[in-house]
Order: structure tokens, then C-alpha cells, then sequence
């Protein structure tokens, strides 16, 4: 594929920057990890919470609230935008209007119910009934499993209800919340659960010990700016830049094997892997870690022992949730990355053929790909067509149909309802384009590159734009992952274009 010599360097400079950016922070036990942008979900649950925390949580509540003032509410979705318009009246003035209704659409996840109403009752919102979350927490907990951050909250929902509606509070409850605490004190790691626990716990006792570690974990955790944030994700975000930067010599020689180090020691017990260390270990992570780990040799027990939970845990018919919660729904990009996996690692034994036809099915069912935990087309397209095959039918058309979306100015969007490009986005398709085997217009190529070119920082990566969700339907933006997506774009232009 011929390409410009004035573009090829362009390519290759840009991409010696990004692996540059990669080995200076690159943390000295072989990960990546960086705090994901502020939103106003995570901060203002937390100070709703810490307002009746005492004077130690006015304090940095107060400091929350001057950062809370000059925010504004994600706009990708009507149902995000309610959610964050609502907590952030809450919790600059403790007046907002009623809780915002769930959509009828059911794309929302049934969890953001138990969550809002806890808030509501918290804060005492207009038609805030404690009984009726009683209710809401008695029809969730009839579920045979749940994820670990859905059983604090449950719990925690279960004392805030009883509390509030003058009931006694069960020591059940109570000992099922603190079972969930960890070790540092917090819930999951995440600030708004471990809010609501705090708030739980001191009903019980302003001064239970638990309480208190809750409190002191929300204090610790509050960044320079007043803001609290959703977590980051140290084993994901390295399985990605694994996955994106492998086969630049430069990465190879000098932070690819302190990486795989890492990830096979973070291998969590059940042999699967989680996206952060300390929490459950989650199907699409252990995909994507087995990928990292493919052909290079590693450690055969470390894959055994991954290919075994994913055996475990994959459905009846034949394809993979992301978590090992009953009320999850099969994923695309999960199952993709463990046909991938199973691909990448044949001698394992994942069964993968009913998966397959699934995520073909996927495609001509709705016209196209879609994924839960991106936002962006090109990232299904990406994960998918790769899984699935580059030659199939289906996998040429998604590309295709990838190409006619560019910009004007070379890049993709994460949405097609998005006014400007981004990074993340173009470098996906950028990486599709390559590695498809198709004959696309050069035209696209150079344009994808010379964005990426443009809009790369002078110490080497990139600025970007929320991508991925969590909890859905609220989005966070990872500087790591904006980079490692990135990156990937411009390295499979190199290394198809200069093929001898």
C-alpha cells in the first residue's frame, strides 16, 4: 500500500512520540493508570452524602460545591442529563425537583433505579418514599447473583430505607454492608457507593467504626480540585496499551515484558482478571488480558487457569456477559474479545463457534455493530470484525460502512450526533482501515493519519472526549485509553504500509 513519504514520517514521528508518552509513565511495576476526568455523577452524590457527614464532610463538600458550580451535565444521553442536572441542583442547594423517571427504552440497567431512589430519600426529595424503596430493594434482592458494588448498595439502600421510614434496621443489613467494606475503606472503589454506605452506616451509629472508615477513605479520595472520580482501571488500561502499542520495537524492547509481568500477577484467584485490582474479576477484562498474553510465551498456567474461568462462566448459550451478575445481558465487544481470546489461544479449548454466529446474527439483525462498554461505532467495528474475521461479508461491510463516516477533517467522531472528531474514535478506525485486507482509498488513510498528526500533544498523546461507560448510561474519559486507541491507529498504518 503506497503512502506519501512526507505522511510516512509524519506516521512514524507521531508514533515514536506516543511510545515515548507510553514509557514515561509507565509506573515501575509495568502498568498504566491515570484518574479518568471529573463528571459531576461521581462528585455530587458524594457531597450529597458527606453533607450530613459532620463538619468534616462540610468542609470538603464546600470545596466539591465551588468545582459542582461551574460544571455541566453530560449531554450524550436524555436520561444522563436529567440524572446530573438533578444531583448537581441537589447539591449545590439540597432543593432539586423529583427524582428523574427511568426510560422506557429498558437500555438503562435496572441498578440506577435503587440507586436514585436511596439518593431521593437521602436528600428528601419531592415524592421520596421509603417505602417504596423498601420495595425496590426487596425486588432486587430476589436476584440469584449480583455484582459486588450492586450488594453494598442493596445493603446499603436496605438501612437508609429503614431508617428513614422508622423501622428497625436488621443487623443483617448491617453486617452484609461491612462484609462488602475494603480494606482501605471504601466500596468498589467507587466514591458515590461507598457514599451511600457512609451515610447507611452512620444511621446506625455516627461513630461505628465502619462509618468512620468510610468517611476517612471519601476524604482521602477527594482530588485537588474538590472533585471526587469514577475508578480508574490499572489492569484494562495496560491490557490496552498492550494490545495497541505491541510490535514497535522501541515498546518491545523497553516496557512490553515489565507489562505482561504485571498483568500475570494481578491474575485474580478465580483465574479470571478484573479491570482494577481489588474488585471481582469481570469477563470482558480476562478476555483482554488473555489477549495481551497471546504468543508470546507466558506463563502456561496463568492461561490455563483464564481459559477455565472463562469456561465457567460463559452461558448456556454459548456466549459471555461481562459480569457474573444475573441480571446482566450478553455483550458484544465481551464476547468478541473472548472469541478473540479463544482464537489467539486455540490449545485452550474455548468453545467459541455458537458465539460466533451470534456476533454475525448481531450485525445483520440491526444493520451493524454496537458495543455496551464504548460508545463509539469504530470500537465495535474494531473489537468485532477482528473477532469475527476479517474476510467475512459482514466484517467488509461494517469497514465500509466505517469510511463513509469520516470527517472533513480526517477524523472520526465517538457519535455521529458529535459536532467534532476525536482521537480515540479516529485511531480505531484508522486501525480497521489498516487491518482490514481491504483496498481502501489512500485518501483515508493519509487524511486519519494527518488528524491524528494535528491533534497529537507535544509531549506525545492525545486530548479526549468520554468514551467509555460506566455506570451506564454516564460516560468517563481515560487519558490512557485515549492514547492507547490512538496509538494503535497509527501504528497498523505503519506496519501495513511498510510492508516490503
Amino acid at each position: 500500500m503506497p503512502t506519501e513519504p512526507s505522511t510516512a514520517v509524519d506516521a512514524n514521528q507521531a508514533l515514536d512520540l506516543a511510545v515515548g508518552f507510553a514509557g514515561r509513565t509507565q509506573d515501575p511495576e509495568g502498568f498504566w493508570e491515570q484518574s479518568p476526568d471529573p463528571r459531576i455523577f461521581d462528585t455530587a452524590i458524594t457531597v450529597i452524602c458527606l453533607t450530613a457527614g459532620g463538619v468534616r464532610g462540610r468542609e470538603a463538600a464546600g470545596r466539591a460545591r465551588q468545582w459542582l458550580a461551574g460544571a455541566s451535565p453530560q449531554r450524550h444521553d436524555s436520561f444522563a442529563t436529567a440524572v446530573e442536572t438533578w444531583l448537581r441542583q441537589l447539591a449545590l442547594s439540597q432543593i432539586g425537583g423529583s427524582v428523574p423517571a427511568l426510560p422506557g427504552n429498558h437500555q438503562t440497567p435496572p441498578g440506577r433505579a435503587l440507586l436514585l431512589e436511596t439518593l431521593a430519600v437521602c436528600a428528601g426529595s419531592p415524592g421520596a418514599d421509603p417505602h417504596r424503596l423498601r420495595q425496590i430493594v426487596a425486588d432486587a434482592g430476589r436476584r440469584d447473583t449480583m455484582k459486588q458494588w450492586q450488594r453494598a448498595l442493596l445493603a446499603a439502600a436496605e438501612i437508609i430505607s429503614g431508617a428513614r421510614s422508622g423501622s428497625t434496621t436488621t443487623i443483617d443489613a448491617v453486617e452484609a454492608l461491612e462484609r462488602e467494606q475494603g480494606e482501605d475503606g471504601g466500596y468498589c472503589l467507587m466514591p458515590a457507593v461507598t457514599s451511600l454506605a457512609y451515610i447507611a452506616l452512620a444511621s446506625v451509629a455516627a461513630d461505628r467504626p465502619s462509618a468512620l472508615r468510610c468517611l476517612d477513605y471519601l476524604l482521602r479520595s477527594q482530588h485537588a480540585d474538590g472533585t471526587w472520580r469514577y475508578l480508574s482501571f490499572d489492569i484494562w488500561d495496560t491490557t490496552l496499551m498492550v494490545r495497541s502499542l505491541r510490535g514497535v520495537p522501541a515498546f518491545d524492547g523497553h516496557m512490553l515484558d515489565a507489562a505482561l509481568g504485571f498483568v500475570e500477577r494481578a491474575q485474580s484467584a478465580d483465574g479470571g482478571w478484573a479491570c482494577k485490582r481489588g474488585i471481582e474479576s469481570d469477563n470482558d477484562t480476562t478476555g483482554s488480558a488473555l489477549l495481551a498474553l497471546a504468543g508470546l510465551g507466558r506463563d502456561r498456567d496463568v492461561l490455563s487457569a483464564g481459559a477455565r474461568y472463562l469456561r465457567r462462566v460463559q452461558r448456556e448459550d454459548g456466549l459471555w456477559t461481562t459480569w457474573q451478575s444475573s441480571d446482566d445481558t450478553p455483550s458484544s465487544d465481551v464476547t468478541a474479545h473472548v472469541v478473540a481470546a479463544a482464537a489467539a489461544h486455540p490449545t485452550l479449548g474455548i468453545e467459541t463457534e455458537r458465539a460466533t454466529t451470534w456476533l454475525i446474527s448481531r450485525y445483520q439483525v440491526a444493520g451493524g455493530w454496537g458495543a455496551q462498554w464504548y460508545r463509539s461505532s469504530t470500537y465495535a467495528v474494531a473489537e468485532i470484525a477482528s473477532a469475527v474475521g476479517w474476510t467475512r461479508d459482514v466484517s467488509s461491510d461494517a469497514v465500509l460502512a466505517l469510511v463513509g463516516q469520516q470527517r472533513a477533517d480526517g477524523g472520526w467522531p465517538i457519535s455521529d450526533t458529535d459536532t467534532c472528531s476525536d482521537p480515540a474514535a479516529t485511531g480505531l478506525a484508522l486501525s480497521t482501515c489498516a487491518r482490514s485486507g481491504l483496498a481502501i482509498s489512500p485518501g483515508v488513510l493519509l487524511d486519519a493519519v494527518d488528524y491524528l498528526v494535528r491533534t497529537q500533544t507535544s509531549d506525545g498523546t492525545w486530548h479526549g472526549l468520554p468514551i467509555m461507560a460506566g455506570p451506564r448510561p454516564f460516560l468517563s474519559h481515560l487519558p490512557r485509553q485515549t492514547h492507547a486507541f490512538a496509538s494503535a491507529g497509527l501504528r497498523d498504518f505503519v506496519s501495513t504500509t511498510q510492508k516490503p
